[in-house]
């Protein structure tokens, strides 16, 4: 377990969990994703994260 879990849990667990996000917030700025040439998406008539049959392609360039 990362943190452990039952009375003796890692007192810097929520400061890791803050920073952690803010890290990952700030990596995220700085990411510029493109559908790859040529693809077309699958379009799907339902409200799903699921990318389809043949996934998502996709360019990520990071600036």
């Amino acid at each position: 377990m990362l943190f452990a879990a039952g009375p003796l849990v890692c007192l810097g667990k929520q400061f890791a969990m803050m920073e952690m996000r803010m890290i990952l917030a700030t990596l995220l700025q700085r990411v510029e994703p493109n559908l790859a040439d040529g693809f077309e998406p699958d379009f799907v008539t339902e409200l799903s994260m699921h990318p389809g049959e043949r996934g998502m392609q996709a360019d990520v360039h990071f600036y």
